[in-house]
């Protein structure tokens, strides 16, 4: 089975499965980044809080542009920032 991965918040939904070009999860969290208005800095500072360890830029930056950022840590920065991620079947609905 396929499933589409969607970023819902309060007034935008971003069908990520739809968008004309891939998003890898660096475009995807700049992006998010873009939304709320903050930097990546600013992404490290509330990592580091919420995991209570030191979460550097250069660190998070790495995981994003190499691609191995984890799903658990993708998850835990959409909750930061305010978004759900829903997984949505495709086929829903079609007989």
């Amino acid at each position: 089975m396929k499933i589409t991965l969607s970023i819902i918040f309060v007034k935008y939904s971003i069908n990520l499965y739809n968008l004309s070009m891939k998003l890898n999860a660096h475009e995807l969290v700049k992006l998010l980044l873009s939304k709320k208005g903050l930097k990546q800095k600013e992404l490290a500072q509330m990592l580091s809080q919420k995991l209570d360890k030191p979460y550097s830029i250069g660190s998070l930056s790495q995981k994003l542009c190499r691609g191995t950022i984890s799903y658990n840590e993708v998850a835990l920065i959409a909750d930061l920032l305010g978004f759900d991620i829903e997984f949505v079947d495709r086929k829903q609905g079609v007989d």
